[in-house]
């Protein structure tokens, strides 16, 4: 479970997971009821995200392997899809997403 502000959030979530390969993948899809979205690499190989685009390998957010997590609230957002890339392999990213 995560926390924002006073209010937590993510309770009774189900997190689910996606396998971001050397090819630009869709992490989660656009989607304009997203209140809240928490991403976490559980891989061992790091991930470049971008957002609305298709992700480009060195380029974008990093998220870190062996647990480099985002939480996006209120704040910052973002109803438009989040694709990501690995220089290599595959990284498992798990996805815990709020309307």
């Amino acid at each position: 479970m995560a926390f924002y502000g006073n209010k937590n959030f993510g309770a009774g979530k189900i997190p689910t997971n996606v396998s971001v390969t050397a090819s630009s993948t869709e992490i989660v899809a656009a989607n304009t009821a997203r209140k809240w979205l928490v991403l976490t690499n559980i891989g061992n190989r790091d991930v470049y995200m971008a957002v609305g685009q298709t992700a480009l390998d060195q380029k974008g957010a990093l998220l870190g392997k062996g647990g480099g997590s985002i939480a996006l609230g209120v704040d910052m957002i973002t109803t438009e899809a989040i694709n990501g890339i690995t220089s290599a392999g595959s990284a498992t990213v798990m996805i815990l997403e709020g309307e």
